[in-house]
């Protein structure tokens, strides 16, 4: 009878979800292009090219590590519609690149591409 009385447990919302999705993807893909900038930088030296390519491998994931830790976060914290939200946010960025390299794709067979 007293769970009548307490009030609901605030889960978040799946529009902020969504939101903290895509930015967390843009301020990634951003850190990505400042850290490959400073990669490029490094591998100048001899000594630093066998440990860049695995840099270089972490720095491209990290917009999609980003998302992810955030659902981490929010999942911690009994929000599960903000973790949706980001999920959402996720699997509309990865229709988006289907959408991209479809049409991409069909550009190159309408110029005779063999």
């Amino acid at each position: 009878m007293n769970s009548m009385l307490e009030p609901p447990k605030d889960q978040g919302s799946i529009a902020a979800g969504f939101g903290i999705g895509w930015l967390c993807m843009l301020i990634g893909g951003v850190i990505a292009a400042l850290l490959t900038g400073a990669a490029g930088m490094v591998s100048q030296f001899e000594s630093a090219r066998p440990l860049l390519a695995v840099v270089l491998l972490f720095i491209g994931l990290l917009p999609l590590l980003m998302p992810i830790a955030a659902m981490i976060h929010f999942g911690r914290r009994g929000r599960s519609k903000t973790v949706k939200g980001v999920l959402f946010a996720l699997l509309s960025a990865l229709a988006l690149l289907v959408l991209l390299v479809a049409a991409c794709f069909g550009l190159l067979m309408n110029a005779n591409f063999h």
